[in-house]
């Protein structure tokens, strides 16, 4: 998703499709703290341990 401008003649707020999966994704991702408190050494750890919350998360 880029950045989209909206065409003048439409006023207000115009959200983007497919925005609220997204940051519903990182509202589950804050129940968990190793993921917020604990800053791990390399990238890779830190994506594993994304993934395995959202596997925990799809298992329940």
């Amino acid at each position: 998703m880029g950045i989209i401008q909206k065409p003048p003649s439409v006023k207000g707020f115009i959200p983007k499709k497919g925005r609220w999966q997204v940051e519903r994704s990182f509202s589950w991702l804050n129940f968990f703290r190793r993921l917020d408190k604990d800053h791990e050494k390399l990238p890779e750890s830190s994506v594993a341990f994304i993934q395995v919350t959202f596997i925990n998360i799809l298992l329940k």
